[in-house]
């Protein structure tokens, strides 16, 4: 079986949250073969949490079930990861607070330090959902992902930045920490090529006559 991505983002657009039951049979659909496609439906299924109770078990299924890493496969594949990047679309206020508790009631099954990551990654964005003046990230540091290739992060005093992994080849733009400037209008950027890393700041500084900088 293949899916049609047609009717898919039909379903998705059109019918939004009452699309879940119906994603949710074509996810158990055993003549699904190609993994891809599976995680094309959890990812589309995942984006209900919060609004739908099929979703919410579907979730917590997910979570609670060990990470499958056979045949080479990458944590950025698996339907854990799926399931936790997938949390930060389609929220507002009142599902932030209820993706939270599903993420909290989980986090004793994650084990695997790139999904505890992922994890903590998402609750700050849902932190910041439910009160945008919490400042989640006043730790400096994180984790960076840009097609598949992923970097966890520290920032010292200079700032100097040391990798974990394997940066990045490419510039990475993060969304804007919590308790900035009001008047931010760019992102925090973080580039790495030839094995050089820059982080440009004067995102996060604001203008101090109020204009532009």
């Amino acid at each position: 079986g293949k899916l049609d991505r047609y009717a898919l983002n039909y379903l998705n657009t059109v019918l939004k949250a009452d699309a879940v039951p119906l994603l949710a049979h074509a996810h158990n659909d055993e003549r699904i073969k190609n993994d891809w496609e599976r995680q094309s439906l959890i990812s589309y299924i995942m984006r209900y949490t919060g609004q739908h109770p099929q979703a919410d078990q579907m979730f917590l299924e997910i979570m609670r079930r060990p990470l499958d890493l056979e045949g080479n496969k990458k944590y950025y594949q698996s339907a854990q990861y799926t399931a936790l990047n997938s949390l930060a679309y389609n929220v507002d206020k009142d599902t932030a607070v209820k993706r939270k508790a599903l993420l909290e009631s989980v986090r004793d099954n994650i084990t695997d330090a790139n999904l505890k990551r992922a994890a903590d990654s998402a609750g700050k964005r849902l932190e910041y959902r439910i009160n945008p003046r919490s400042n989640p990230w006043k730790k400096q540091g994180g984790v960076l992902l840009h097609y598949g290739y992923e970097a966890g992060f520290t920032i010292g005093g200079e700032p100097t930045m040391i990798f974990s992994d394997s940066a990045p080849s490419r510039e990475i733009r993060l969304f804007t920490p919590a308790g900035g400037a009001a008047d931010l209008t760019a992102p925090l950027i973080i580039r790495n090529v030839g094995g050089t890393t820059t982080l440009d700041l004067r995102s996060l500084i604001p203008p101090a006559n109020g204009g532009e900088r």
